[in-house]
């Protein structure tokens, strides 16, 4: 349920990703030249959404992960003010 509505709520941003089957995060690719330890960082200190940069697995610079583990209106939230930053 939280992977469907995570893959719903990033579909219209401007990122790549594919739908997870059976794990608890989406691994996304930022568009546009962005790099994820850039947008992690000013994800956290603009808006207080804690990411994890994809460079943490590897070599990923422009990749992103994001946990929907959480509660449902704290995705929401966050991917909100993730479409601020993109």
């Amino acid at each position: 349920r939280r992977r469907d509505l995570a893959t719903s709520l990033l579909k219209p941003l401007p990122i790549e990703f594919t739908e997870p089957e059976g794990a608890f995060y989406i691994f996304f690719k930022l568009n546009g030249g962005l790099r994820g330890e850039e947008f992690v960082e000013q994800m956290l200190k603009k808006h207080q959404v804690a990411l994890t940069p994809g460079s943490g697995f590897g070599n990923y610079p422009q990749f992103v992960r994001l946990s929907f583990c959480g509660p449902e209106e704290e995705l929401r939230e966050g991917v909100a003010r993730m479409r601020e930053m993109l």
